[in-house]
This record gives structure tokens, sequence and C-alpha cells, in this order.
């Protein structure tokens, strides 16, 4: 769940693993670590969806996915990463879809 404590770090990771799958193909240097200062905070509380992947078939399976705002401090090109490929799991199968919100007053 988003609002576990472990959450934050691990979509941050995973997203540090994405991006840097995406320089080594490119052949380009990666990011050792995240950068100091990296940080996801949750914005509302996460609503849980059940989503069942092939219904009805012998390879039916169910996922639980969690819909929610949140506010993101990285740099931009792991910020873009998580834009352009998903943040978090499953994003083959359209989970980590994300959109830009601005904040209040810009």
């Amino acid at each position: 769940s988003p609002e576990d404590q472990e959450f934050a770090p691990l979509l941050l990771q995973n997203l540090l693993r994405k991006h840097n799958a995406f320089l080594e193909k490119e052949n380009s240097a990666t990011l050792p670590e995240l950068p100091e200062g990296c940080s996801m905070t949750l914005i509302n509380k996460p609503k849980k969806k059940i989503i069942t992947i092939k219904e009805g078939s012998s390879s039916e399976s169910k996922i639980r996915a969690y819909l929610f705002d949140f506010a993101l401090k990285a740099p931009v090109e792991l910020i873009k990463t998580g834009y352009y490929a998903g943040f978090g799991e499953n994003n083959s199968q359209g989970f980590g879809c994300a959109e830009l919100i601005a904040k209040k007053g810009t």
C-alpha cells in the first residue's frame, strides 16, 4: 500500500532501475544511486482496487492496485522516466500511469 512506510523507497528504487535500464540500452552512463533529496509524498488517501487480468481463463489473476495523488521530488530525468515508463510495477499491463497536476497557485 502507498501508506506503508516501505512504499516510497521501493517506488524510487524501481524508478532508478528503469532509468538505468534505459541508459544502459543507450550506452549512456547510469546513475549509481538515487540522488540526495529524492522523495515521494502522498497527497490523498489511496483508493484500493482489485483488477482481474484474463478473467474467466485458466490464467486468470487478480492484482491489487491503488489510485492516489502524490508529489515526487527527484531529478527531471527520473520523473520523465516514470511518466513515460510508468511508476511502480506491472507497467506493461497499464499500471503506473500518472498525469501531471499543477500545484495550486501555478
